[in-house]
């Protein structure tokens, strides 16, 4: 059985840039939280008012610029193909 191309099939490509996005989101929002609450350590939230501020602005602007990336990403798949 042949092996066809990624490059063939823009949902493939779409669905693996959205898995890697989706694995850093988890990674960089829950895991973090995972190993603070594992080491017993204080999570960023916690730390004062405005570090709560910041990561979350942060975190909105990444999960902003992902969504961006992938539409994108999709639209190069599509137009070139």
């Amino acid at each position: 059985m042949r092996r066809s191309s990624v490059r063939r099939h823009p949902t493939l490509v779409y669905q693996m840039v959205w898995i890697v996005f989706n694995c850093l989101t988890l990674v960089l929002g829950r895991g973090l939280d995972w190993i603070t609450h594992i080491s017993d350590q204080p999570t960023v939230n916690g730390l004062a008012d405005w570090t709560c501020r910041v990561w979350q602005a942060a975190f909105l602007v990444v999960l902003h610029v992902v969504v961006v990336i992938v539409v994108v990403v999709v639209v190069v798949v599509v137009v070139v193909a």
